[in-house]
């Protein structure tokens, strides 16, 4: 979602009676763009790559999928101004999403994993990840070989938030 409806959003979701849960990044798959954890997964698989060669691939990977980023963007703007109490016009709003979009730091890791879409990218990155090498990394591998300190804060205070609740 594009940031600047986060808070509209928010605000005309909770006047509803409903508290959403905003996770920071586009798709669960963005959770796996980690270089530490794709790291982790291709040695667990036997193959060897630092965490900065998984960070300078993910960023390569990113500028294939500029187009399709900016388009999913935009698709989630539409989908949210839909609940708004003041919609805007939809080309107003892809003016201002496009605008919000070119104005990100697209050489960002943080910025991809937010708002590029994880799947894709995800896939291609495992997929340059594994070239040449006899065993697959997979989104499976990723999962296996992830630790505490690999969980993005916003997952784990989801999962905290949730337990407590839980406990209750």
């Amino acid at each position: 979602m594009p940031d600047f409806m986060v808070d509209s959003y928010l605000s005309a979701q909770k006047a509803s009676g409903i508290t959403p849960w905003l996770l920071e990044r586009h798709e669960i798959e963005n959770y796996l763009l980690e270089p530490l954890l794709i790291s982790a997964a291709a040695a667990g698989v036997g193959k060897a790559i630092s965490a900065d060669e998984v960070r300078q691939l993910v960023l390569s990977e990113a500028q294939a999928l500029k187009a399709e980023a900016r388009r999913a963007s935009r698709e989630c703007g539409r989908i949210v101004n839909r609940h708004l109490p003041e919609k805007k016009n939809e080309a107003e709003l892809d003016i201002e999403t496009d605008k919000w979009f070119d104005a990100l730091d697209l050489g960002a890791l943080d910025v991809v994993q937010r708002v590029f879409p994880g799947k894709e990218l995800l896939s291609k990155v495992l997929q340059k990840v594994s070239a040449g090498h006899g065993k697959q990394v997979t989104k499976g591998s990723c999962v296996a070989a992830m630790s505490k300190e690999m969980v993005s804060s916003d997952l784990q205070k989801m999962f905290s938030t949730l337990a407590e609740g839980a406990s209750k």
